[in-house]
């Protein structure tokens, strides 16, 4: 991945502080065009089903969309995640806010999500 990564952490209070956090960054895609790919997405179990993601994704999207004005945004997601949502999950969520997902295949290149 081209530039550096940022990381955004949304602290959720319980019996101590859980970390609930996006990674994200620059990319060039196999065609040459940049955008911003978010390549990790992180909602601890215990606070999953709590409206933790849409907050978080909300965050994540004003700040990249000030950051990087005009950028497509994309997200890259692993065929198989032990413990999150399943790729169909996924992909729902993520266009609900307009983001296309890559899908990783198993030795790490990244496809258009179907």
């Amino acid at each position: 991945m081209a530039g550096c990564s940022d990381k955004i952490n949304l602290k959720m209070k319980k019996e101590c502080c859980i970390s609930n956090t996006i990674w994200y960054s620059k990319f060039k895609e196999s065609n040459g065009k940049k955008c911003i790919l978010i390549y990790g997405f992180y909602v601890h179990p215990e606070m999953r089903g709590q409206g933790i993601g849409r907050k978080l994704i909300t965050v994540a999207l004003d700040e990249i969309k000030q950051k990087y004005p005009g950028f497509p945004i994309k997200a890259e997601v692993k065929p198989f995640d032990k413990g999150g949502l399943n790729y169909k999950q996924l992909k729902k969520f993520y266009s609900k806010y307009g983001i296309k997902i890559l899908k990783r295949r198993n030795h790490g290149k990244q496809t258009q999500g179907n």
